[in-house]
């Protein structure tokens, strides 16, 4: 396993996220980079247990819990 971080800290980007925030902020419009899916569920919808499992995905994931910014020095 990858050693934990403080997610609360600042941490600079991979050169791989850098190119692609250049791109994005050349064309801030630009779909390129999203990947929109959808699933059709069939049958009744337990909605808090769908909430539950989304949160504990979250909560396994710190990609899923990724916020970009831009940090002046």
């Amino acid at each position: 396993p990858l050693p934990a971080i403080d997610e609360s800290a600042w941490q600079p980007l991979s050169p791989i996220q850098e190119q692609m925030w250049f791109v994005q902020s050349l064309s801030p419009e630009s779909p390129a980079f999203h990947c929109p899916a959808a699933t059709r569920l069939r049958g009744e919808l337990d909605v808090e247990r769908l909430r539950q499992a989304l949160r504990r995905a979250q909560e396994r994931h710190p990609l899923l819990r990724a916020r970009f910014g831009i940090h002046n020095d």
